[in-house]
């Protein structure tokens, strides 16, 4: 369920790191429990979101990761699948996911 990747401190340095690429992210907080999990969307790749997030979201959230998507994959659809798991696995959405993907509902129809 989680991103297969290690966790990366959540810094500028670090974010200037990561590809300009549509995909999906987690954000942890210093436990390294995924607090927020979010994709890129039309307007902005990882990078854009995750300098975003660094710009907006609580000093609880210490860390990242993140999935570039292939060329057939949505973001979208992979954050939304993400979230659906995260939720199956904790009865919860993360602390920090005020409420399911956008379109989670026309998702649901296809599983």
């Amino acid at each position: 369920m989680p991103i297969p990747k290690r966790w990366s401190a959540f810094t500028k340095i670090k974010l200037s790191r990561v590809p300009v690429a549509q995909g999906i992210y987690e954000l942890g907080d210093a436990k390294g429990e995924v607090v927020y999990i979010g994709s890129s969307d039309e307007g902005k790749d990882i990078r854009g979101r995750l300098y975003f997030h660094k710009n907006h979201k609580p000093k609880s959230v210490r860390c990242f990761r993140f999935l570039p998507t292939g060329i057939f994959e949505s973001p979208l659809a992979m954050e939304q699948h993400h979230c659906k798991l995260f939720k199956a696995k904790y009865g919860r959405l993360p602390r920090l996911q005020k409420r399911m993907p956008r379109g989670y509902s026309s998702l649901l129809s296809l599983l």
